[in-house]
């Protein structure tokens, strides 16, 4: 049985380092990509209806995932899930009873009834899923949200490329909504209304039009139910499953920065935590550009995010032009702005931002 103490979630993480890869693909028929004993990929057939691609990749070094056909990616637990057709508890009693050894087996009652601590470190890459807010419809067919994102440069396309929705009722009518998928399931999103307070108003003036239509620019999923396991906002990260296996992934601050980036783009929401570091740690980038606004606390979150990735991968720099950020800007200018980019290595970071 699982040692008292020791959540369920950490004995997966234990058992999953010592994940025997070889036996893992004699099952559910994957084959080594590669001879050398140096290699650690290896190639399965997409379960997915919609795909059923040959090229689905599995780093088992990394443990994560990526099809190049439909483009699922995620972890190792969720990759087992997939293949063999699981649901999260059977998964974890898979890894668990394969690989650990003994009766390994868990309580799946308290599986789903599981709460970390808001204030405890939570191991990279298992974060709970979470609901989206009810009712809510693909961007495209609000006609407030669409034509809101077709403002600020977002046709249909990305919007279905990033599972962008609608919010219907309640607090979230009329807002976009950005779901953060990571390890293949939502563990987070972020709202964003698609109205602002008129231009030209003074500061006061501002306020209290603010006050009086109870106007939030952003909204975040409210505290989940007592006993239910739930991501804050100091887990989530916007666009991670689609950039985790990317050669080259820039780190922007805003879901929308990310969208006008691309699909190797992922949003800190914010400046970037201590546990969204250890997961940008775990990404499989040779090449990180960080690509953050150009105040000053940004620059201190790119620098805080260089020294943890230095060593890992090669990190660049790259600014926005002053009074814009990269979601101002198109996809071809923030290409462009991109392929500008300097590592660190050969300038600082101050003369970097503030040229």
């Amino acid at each position: 049985m699982i040692a008292r103490g020791i959540s369920p979630y950490g004995e997966v993480l234990r058992a999953l380092r010592t994940f025997n890869a070889d036996t893992f693909c004699q099952q559910y028929g994957g084959r080594k990509e590669s001879r050398s004993p140096l290699s650690f990929e290896y190639l399965f057939r997409c379960p997915l209806p919609r795909c059923g691609s040959s090229n689905l990749r599995w780093n088992a070094q990394k443990g994560a995932f990526v099809c190049w056909g439909c483009r699922v990616s995620g972890s190792t637990l969720y990759l087992i899930q997939l293949l063999g057709k699981m649901e999260l508890p059977d998964a974890m009693e898979y890894v668990l009873g394969q690989y650990v050894g003994g009766d390994a087996s868990l309580d799946l009652s308290t599986v789903a009834t599981m709460r970390t601590p808001v204030t405890a470190a939570r191991e990279p890459d298992m974060l709970p899923p979470i609901a989206l807010p009810a009712l809510a419809v693909p961007a495209v067919q609000s006609e407030v949200v669409r034509a809101y994102l077709h403002s600020r440069g977002i046709d249909d396309r990305m919007m279905h490329v990033h599972g962008l929705l609608a919010g219907t009722q309640g607090r979230e009518l009329h807002h976009v909504i950005f779901p953060c998928r990571m390890d293949g399931r939502v563990v987070y999103w972020q709202a964003r209304a698609c109205w602002d307070p008129p231009k030209g108003l003074s500061k006061e003036d501002r306020k209290a039009w603010i006050e009086t239509h109870a106007y939030r620019k952003t909204l975040n999923p409210r505290n989940g139910f007592p006993g239910v396991p739930q991501a804050t906002a100091a887990d989530a990260l916007f666009g991670f499953d689609s950039a985790r296996l990317a050669p080259h992934v820039v780190i922007v601050e805003g879901p929308v920065d990310a969208i006008k980036v691309g699909t190797h783009a992922i949003a800190l929401l914010g400046k970037g935590s201590d546990a969204k570091i250890a997961r940008l740690r775990r990404l499989a980038a040779r090449k990180v550009t960080l690509y953050l606004d150009r105040g000053e606390q940004e620059q201190a979150a790119a620098l805080r995010i260089a020294g943890a990735l230095a060593g890992l991968t090669e990190c660049w720099f790259a600014v926005p032009p002053p009074g814009f950020d990269a979601g101002d800007l198109t996809p071809g200018e923030n290409a462009a702005i991109l392929s500008a980019a300097v590592p660190v290595a050969q300038i600082g970071l101050k003369s970097t931002l503030t040229a």
